[in-house]
């Protein structure tokens, strides 16, 4: 790996024009595949993916960072010579006004929009107001973006070279750069670890008895602190709320329901401002399994290969000079059932938000891209493959938990084995085997592209969902009809159902080997497959499940970064995850006496109080209104009524200690049948299986 750095101006002493003017840059240059520096490195075919960030202003002194992944030596200067040469072209040739455009709308839809997804927003206010604030400048600065764009606006429109100018200053003439490249050495860890045991080698000779004695001493007070409860005294100064503050009622969102052309259209009345969120789900159940893993590369396709009237770098700028994001993806979900096995809901789902004054643009967006794409490009589609393989591999070592968790889960039920196949372990083994298909076998890639997409692109089983304000929706009415009728009434090409082809999931152990000193410990088992009934007392027991026993055993006295487990209400999975830790038979230990210390743990009725005001929380969890649209169109295509949520929220509210010990009980019963996951080292999961754990190992990197 190898980066160009630059260090920039410092934050309080710079004007909030030019801040605002190097943000627009950075996304003019990295943010999308049509942008030119991007472009250049992903077109050079010298390393794997971009790395580097762009412009860095967290921290006052400001700074830009731009590189290359996966990457052979030789090909390091080569990296570091097209950065310098696409910026001098830039500045020379300057930037098209049309990437401009595309960046500026972008950027300006995210600052009014505001979108700060679960987290508050006032709290976001604050910590962007901190990067000024703590260096003792004015915290409003950050949050005042109103006047800085209005100015920047009026220089591009002067016909000023404000990029230019800014790419000269700040890279090719500042002498202020430094290049570090990275180059992996499998033995590191080995190496490190000999030093370290070097160091406590020569720490323990030169201790005498006394100090050694001591050293041990100290170990046992230090696993006594760890495991002696917290002071209740101590506890009781804290204030928290009573069960007579939280609200009674599960919170809705109001929605109406219309057919469209054979659509079920969802509409949302939510106070958007004038911006209108629109969610498009088309039924993928008609997909064969052996075209299944394509599904996600096919998703990206549609944005990133152009159209049949325009290039890719012309779609990009156009998704943003007329829309605030547009973005394809697999959703996959199952009804509600009682035995947790309900029908699979499949969908490509398109997410796209834009003003209600350019909804007319964004519909003839959604045409041509869903009517008229352009599977041809071979090299960017080999681009995109090659992205797509550094990506899933780059993110397995600091995300095992996530892979772990989904692999897991797909030992379970068939919706979740088709997520794997998308996006996980087993979608990484079909990548690598695409890329070689794309090599060898151009012709047959191109005919499962179309295949899919005449499998998926039809209005039959087609789902849309709208959130906005109520005045502006009939407008979106009349051009949502529009667009459905321009799409196929159903699918031209019958393929045999990826969800009647998918095998019967089962349960297995498995380690997964990475270059890394820490592991990922999951481990899981299905409660409804095991006969337990789950209320919202099951979820509350989970959750205490994860902020006591498991916080202490795991992360506390075992080391691990984190201990947690998930309950899923809807399949009856239940998962034990650990994060980055140093164990594995430990930990798979300490999962297996779950279930008795909720047995035995007599929970005061403070704990429990506290267990469920937290659950409340979760419950009602900060949202905006895309959020709380989209939320709520997913409970009604998966069969989640309001009455089950009051419901579980009534089970919440009336849950007693009895209600954790019969959760233990289950979980006691069902830890001999679990499966485990295991994403670490090497070391680690060959000593594990030494020590007698059941486990068939492979490396997927």
């Amino acid at each position: 790996m190898t980066t160009l750095n630059w260090m920039l101006t410092p934050m309080d002493q710079t004007e909030p024009e030019k801040i605002l003017a190097l943000t627009v840059l950075s996304q003019l240059l990295l943010s999308t595949s049509a942008s030119p520096l991007r472009k250049a490195l992903t077109d050079s075919g010298l390393g794997e993916d971009i790395v580097g960030g762009g412009l860095e202003t967290d921290l006052r002194q400001m700074s830009f960072s731009v590189g290359m992944k996966g990457l052979t030596e030789e090909n390091v200067a080569k990296v570091q010579e097209l950065i310098e040469e696409t910026l001098t072209q830039l500045s020379k040739e300057g930037v098209p006004q049309t990437l401009m455009e595309s960046c500026l709308n972008t950027l300006e839809f995210r600052l009014r929009e505001n979108n700060t997804g679960r987290f508050p927003r006032g709290l976001s206010l604050m910590i962007a107001s901190l990067s000024t604030w703590l260096h003792e400048s004015d915290p409003l600065v950050p949050l005042r973006f109103e006047e800085p764009l209005m100015k920047l606006k009026e220089k591009l429109a002067a016909g000023e070279s404000v990029f230019e100018d800014l790419i000269r200053e700040n890279f090719l003439t500042n002498p202020h750069k430094a290049a570090v490249t990275m180059i992996p050495d499998p033995k590191y860890a080995e190496k490190e670890a000999a030093i370290e045991q070097e160091r406590i080698d020569k720490v323990a000779k030169a201790a005498s008895r006394e100090e050694l004695e001591e050293i041990v001493e100290m170990t046992q007070r230090l696993k006594e602190k760890q495991a002696k409860p917290d002071d209740p005294a101590e506890l009781a100064k804290i204030p928290y709320l009573s069960k007579e503050d939280l609200d009674k009622n599960m919170k809705t969102v109001p929605f109406e329901e219309d057919q469209i052309s054979g659509a079920t259209v969802y509409h949302h009345p939510l106070p958007t401002s004038g911006v209108v969120y629109m969610d498009l789900g088309l039924d993928i159940s008609g997909v064969s399994m052996e075209l299944l893993p394509l599904m996600s590369l096919y998703t990206e396709s549609l944005t990133q290969l152009g159209t049949k009237k325009e290039d890719f770098v012309s779609l990009q700028q156009r998704i943003g000079r007329e829309t605030g994001g547009l973005r394809p993806s697999t959703y996959m979900s199952q009804l509600v059932a009682a035995d947790g096995n309900g029908p699979v809901v499949s969908m490509l789902m398109i997410r796209a938000k834009t003003m209600s004054s350019k909804t007319t643009q964004t519909f003839d967006l959604l045409k041509d891209i869903l009517l008229e794409p352009n599977f041809d490009n071979k090299e960017r589609f080999r681009q995109l493959v090659v992205e797509e393989k550094a990506g899933v591999e780059s993110g397995i070592a600091p995300s095992g938990h996530t892979v772990a968790a989904g692999r897991l889960r797909s030992q379970y039920r068939v919706g979740d084995w088709a997520t794997e196949q998308m996006e996980g372990l087993a979608y990484l083994d079909y990548v690598k085997a695409l890329l070689e298909r794309v090599d060898n076998d151009w012709e047959g890639v191109l005919r499962d592209l179309r295949a899919l997409h005449s499998a998926v692109v039809h209005r039959s089983k087609l789902v849309c969902n709208v959130t906005t304000d109520s005045d502006v929706y009939p407008g979106v009415k009349a051009e949502l009809k529009s667009f459905l009728d321009s799409l196929p009434e159903k699918s031209s090409l019958e393929l045999p159902s990826w969800i009647d082809q998918a095998p019967t999931p089962t349960p297995a152990n498995e380690g997964f080997i990475i270059p890394a000193q820490v592991n990922y410990v999951g481990k899981a088992m299905n409660l409804l497959d095991a006969g337990y009934e789950l209320t919202g007392a099951s979820a509350l027991a989970a959750k205490h499940l994860g902020t006591s026993y498991l916080w202490d055993t795991v992360r506390v006295q075992g080391g691990a970064y984190g201990g947690f487990c998930r309950l899923d209400m809807r399949t009856g999975d239940f998962l034990y995850l650990s994060y980055r830790d140093p164990n594995v038979n430990k930990t798979l230990t300490n999962y297996d006496g779950a279930g008795a210390f909720l047995k035995s743990h007599d929970i005061s009725e403070e704990e429990l109080t506290k267990s469920i005001i937290g659950m409340i929380g979760d419950m009602d969890s900060y949202a905006l209104p895309d959020a709380k649209g989209f939320a709520s169109m997913t409970r009604k295509i998966t069969g989640e009524t309001d009455e089950l949520r009051q419901e579980r929220r009534e089970q919440v509210l009336g849950a007693t200690a009895k209600d954790f010990k019969e959760f233990g009980e289950a979980l006691d019963a069902t830890k001999e049948s679990g499966s485990v996951v295991v994403v670490g080292s090497e070391t680690s999961l060959n000593a594990a299986k030494e020590e007698g754990l059941d486990i068939s190992l492979s490396q997927p990197l």
